[in-house]
């Protein structure tokens, strides 16, 4: 029910920030305008292929439904582990923070594709594989990312 109702608040409300005073987000440099709307602790990866397991797509304009990507798990086989940190999703891009922080813009990948445990950001020649910690935080993060690519 807890979820449900979160689910509801980030797709019908405004989205969610995260504080500017989060330790998450010490050291981070923001550009004029960016505000960080989701931050949770995760693993990643880097792979060349994902092998048969797509995923489920994030499509802009608030179309991502919870519980979509309940039957994909995370490819993860033969991938090389980036580390592990905390994944920020800002109104402008995905940032990856761990020993050091990568970001990527909310534009760049060539596909955002959700499963039950993360989500693959496809850059055609790389994927990045971000895998949550926690259950129905792909959800959350999904739903966000939808609106915000809206």
């Amino acid at each position: 029910l807890a979820h449900m109702r979160k689910m509801t608040e980030v797709r019908q409300g405004p989205l969610p920030t995260v504080s500017p005073d989060n330790s998450a987000l010490r050291g981070l440099t923001f550009e004029p305008g960016e505000l960080a709307h989701y931050c949770v602790v995760a693993n990643f990866l880097s792979a060349d292929e994902v092998g048969p397991i797509a995923g489920q797509q994030v499509e802009p304009h608030n179309s991502y439904r919870p519980g979509s990507s309940k039957t994909f798990a995370l490819p993860g086989k033969g991938g090389t582990p980036m580390g592990d940190g905390v994944f920020i999703l800002t109104n402008k891009r995905f940032i990856l923070k761990g020993a050091r922080a990568t970001s990527f813009p909310l534009k760049q990948p060539a596909g955002v594709f959700a499963y039950r445990d993360g989500i693959r950001l496809d850059f055609k020649k790389k994927q990045v594989l971000v895998q949550f910690r926690g259950e129905n935080i792909s959800d959350v993060a999904c739903t966000i990312l939808s609106r915000l690519l809206g």
